[in-house]
């Protein structure tokens, strides 16, 4: 897994980081509705499955700016920001009665994370469990940051523009 440290010191945000890290340590949750209608004909209408064409959205938020790509390590108190933020989903088998993570790594092209979501969560379908010895073990969505939940609830809320101006 890729990143980089953090210079919070010439961080354009650091007044604002120390406030809410240092001076009052505080943490929020949020539940935002948005209307996915759109992505959801989307989805029907070109055969392919809702999920991953949500999924894939999440992830090119996420990872369009690195202020979405951080996280603290507290044991050394520094911020790093990965390079690159990739979605683990989980699948679940009857089988076993259990859930399996699925790792899939971000591309920014549609078409090719969508392959590969598909295949990973087909994988995972047919083996009951995902081969680590062949992927990167990667962070999952929800990733620990400083923004915590709040990023993860901004970004679904920003989903409804950014699904007016992009294009699957």
């Amino acid at each position: 897994m890729n990143y980089k440290k953090l210079d919070l010191n010439n961080y354009y945000r650091e007044k604002v980081y120390r406030h809410f890290s240092r001076d009052c340590k505080c943490s929020i949750s949020m539940t935002s509705r948005i209307d996915v209608t759109e992505l959801y004909k989307y989805s029907k209408l070109t055969n392919t499955k809702f999920y991953i064409n949500f999924l894939y959205l999440l992830c090119k938020v996420l990872n369009s700016r690195d202020d979405y790509k951080m996280f603290y390590d507290w044991k050394k108190d520094e911020v790093y920001v990965y390079e690159v933020i990739n979605p683990t989903q989980y699948v679940f088998s009857s089988t076993t009665e259990t859930c399996t993570p699925v790792y899939t790594v971000y591309n920014s092209d549609y078409k090719t994370f969508y392959q590969n979501a598909l295949a990973d969560i087909e994988e995972a379908k047919k083996m009951g469990h995902i081969s680590l010895t062949r992927k990167t073990i990667l962070i999952g969505l929800m990733h620990h940051s400083y923004h915590g939940s709040v990023m993860i609830a901004l970004m679904l809320s920003y989903l409804k523009v950014i699904y007016s101006s992009h294009r699957l």
